[in-house]
């Protein structure tokens, strides 16, 4: 093995070991902690991906791990949760037979192939080796801090600060994602082909179509950025009069188009069934400005400062991508979630090309050496914190761990729980066979009225009252992910008859798209509106309310113990009592 190589190999493990410090830290801390139990998945998206993946351990190809109504619906339709990353995750717990082991492993593998596979391109494109390993890791590592540099950000300059000076640590972009490791990698492979695609190769064409196809199925952000790189790449190269390889990329992006048309067949029904796009839909025909000009700026940066190479060529189509996604809405009049582009694929596609346009222009050696030392230095302290302060993340407590195993030692398969407790029912699908009675808003596939229904049943069966319905509504420990489909909010001037507070219509004014994900308000009208069909929900006959959908289970947990003696026990008997966590189970019979 050359010194090449071993030095790749080196720094590919010194990339898992870092992506696995937010595992290793917590697994031998709750090991050393009486009351506490390991687990990888710290409540955040990871879970949702992690249930899919149980799903199919089990041998359910359904499209939804939450639901028990729409558990007959295939896998390949939901596409929020990208089929093919599942079918891949399912396969590995498979392997493995765990699936807290296969996540961790996950963070150890796929970080440091991703690396490997950036090294390779960079060094390709710059022909500069040091170079190319400081450009692997800033793309792994740095992203995070990128987006709090201006024109993207103008109110986070004290986070920069804190975060260079070690007072703030963050979480890394791949972090526990099997599903969004492999979407890179595989984003990585079609950059690879469209390198090899200079060659006017109708291999590499194909290559190229397949893999911004297959993206489709793993990351619908990954898959929209490779179709516009296809189709700009497309324009500029016939604008140059290289008509040869313009065709070739039309041939790569129809092959992507059909490659990927079963994604767009579903994702066209669900649009105009409305479903699922509620929440992070946002509407108008408007210029978003400080991604345009920040994606812009480097576009001229490319096209100014290289010569006309491949380098040019990825990096200037890369950018002008980003401008035009960033930008959807002026022609569709809506786009959805567009803070996913810049945070999930264009900052880390960022550093990698400046780091790239960098170390091409810059051929001294000497410095170069010492940069990936440096950041293996700064993103080791980093995480080490970061690792600390999600301790509390990783752990599950004894109480929590007896709970899920009665309900896989007692309950009957695809029983359905309610519960208000959002970590809980993050939990619940991941570490049990159970349904959930509340769902992952975007992740349901439930109408947005079913939603609500859903909801207001909830409050219903357990005897809320106005007052309490508002400050549930307001508790984010209760709305939070799982009901973001059950409001909604707007960008711009017109907000959809919905009453806000004054201060908060400001607000939501006056932010930008790229940071409308932290925007979670619920409109007054909505609220009052739900009180009173909660009102009227409680003049019906209870046993029409519990049986509307199925229900096997409700749960009761330290957050919301004080409403556990509202419960009718003529419908409920007791099952499970420990540690203010109490199980009630619906008493056979009562749905017949």
């Amino acid at each position: 093995m050359t010194s090449k190589k071993l030095i790749v190999l080196f720094f590919t493990i010194i990339v898992g070991l870092i992506y696995s410090l937010e595992n290793i830290l917590p697994y031998f801390w709750t090991k050393n902690t009486p009351g506490q139990v390991f687990t990888v998945f710290n409540g955040g998206d990871e879970n949702l991906y992690a249930a899919q993946a149980r799903e199919v351990y089990e041998g359910k190809l359904s499209g939804n791990a939450f639901i028990w109504e729409t558990k007959n619906q295939p896998i390949f339709s939901n596409i929020f949760l990208p089929w093919l990353g599942t079918l891949f995750a399912g396969f590995l717990v498979r392997v493995f037979h765990s699936l807290d082991w296969t996540f961790v492993l996950g963070d150890f593998v796929f970080p440091g192939l991703i690396f490997i596979l950036l090294v390779n391109l960079a060094y390709k494109l710059t022909n500069n080796f040091y170079g190319s390993i400081t450009v692997g890791l800033a793309t792994l590592f740095l992203s995070p801090v990128t987006t709090k540099l201006p024109p993207i950000n103008m109110d986070m300059w004290q986070g920069l600060v804190n975060i260079l000076t070690f007072h703030q640590s963050y979480q890394l972009i791949f972090s526990t994602l099997i599903t969004r490791q492999l979407s890179f990698l595989i984003f990585v492979l079609f950059l690879f082909s469209l390198y090899f695609l200079f060659q006017k190769s109708l291999i590499w064409t194909i290559a190229a179509g397949m893999t911004a196809g297959i993206l489709a199925y793993f990351y619908g952000y990954y898959w929209t950025t490779a179709l516009v790189i296809l189709g700009a790449g497309m324009i500029l190269a016939f604008l140059n009069r290289d008509y040869l390889l313009g065709r070739n990329l039309l041939i790569a992006l129809l092959i992507a188009l059909g490659v990927s048309s079963l994604f767009l067949i579903n994702f066209y029904n669900n649009l105009l069934s409305d479903n699922h796009f509620l929440s992070g839909k946002i509407h108008g025909r408007f210029i978003e400005p400080l991604t345009t000009i920040r994606y812009g700026f480097f576009c001229l940066i490319s096209w100014y400062l290289l010569p006309k190479n491949k380098l040019r060529f990825l990096s200037m189509v890369t950018f002008l991508a980003a401008v035009i996604l960033m930008n959807l809405q002026l022609l569709l009049g809506f786009s959805i979630d567009p803070g996913h582009w810049p945070n999930s694929v264009f900052e880390p596609l960022l550093v990698f090309f400046i780091g790239a346009i960098f170390f091409f222009l810059v051929k001294s050696r000497g410095f170069v050496k010492v940069l990936p030392l440096l950041i293996i230095l700064f993103i080791g302290v980093n995480q080490f914190a970061s690792a600390k302060e999600w301790l509390s993340f990783h752990q599950l407590s004894t109480t929590e761990n007896n709970l899920f195993n009665w309900l896989n030692k007692y309950a009957e398969p695809e029983s359905v729980v309610l519960t208000l407790d959002k970590r809980i029912s993050r939990y619940l699908p991941v570490a049990t066979a159970v349904n959930l009675y509340l769902p992952y808003g975007p992740f349901s596939q439930l109408s947005l009225d079913n939603i609500w229904l859903r909801i207001d049943l909830a409050f219903s069966i357990l005897g809320f009252q106005e007052e309490q319905i508002n400050q549930k509504l307001l508790d984010t420990q209760f709305v939070g992910q799982m009901f973001e489909q059950a409001y909604n909010y707007e960008q711009t001037d017109n907000l959809n008859n919905l009453d806000f507070p004054d201060s908060v219509k400001e607000e939501i004014k006056t932010k930008k798209p790229i940071f409308s994900l932290g925007l979670r308000y619920i409109p007054d009208n909505i609220k009052n509106e739900h009180n009173q069909v909660v009102k009227l929900l409680n003049k019906t006959a209870l046993k029409d309310r519990l049986c509307r959908y199925r229900l096997d289970y409700v749960l009761f947990t330290p957050k919301d113990k004080i409403n556990m003696h509202k419960l009718d026990t003529n419908y409920f008997l007791p099952v499970f009592s420990e540690d203010s966590y109490s199980l009630y189970k619906l008493i056979n019979g009562i749905c017949l």
